[in-house]
C-alpha cells in the first residue's frame, strides 16, 4: 500500500502479507507506529470528478 497525504508531503508505505495461518504488516522505510496509526485513522477521500 502506498499512500500520500492530501494537501501535504506526508507518505505511508507498506507492504500486507495473509498466509493460511495469521496476517502481516510490514512497513516500508518507517516506524510500525506511524503505519499502524495511519491505518486507525483511515477515511477515504472520494475523487474529485
Amino acid at each position: 500500500m502506498y499512500a500520500e497525504e492530501l494537501g501535504g508531503t506526508n507518505i505511508i508505505s507498506l507492504n500486507y502479507y495473509v498466509t493460511s495461518k495469521t496476517e502481516i504488516v510490514k512497513p516500508c522505510e518507517m516506524t510500525g507506529k506511524k503505519v499502524i496509526d495511519f491505518l486507525i485513522n483511515y477515511k477515504p477521500v472520494k475523487p474529485n470528478k
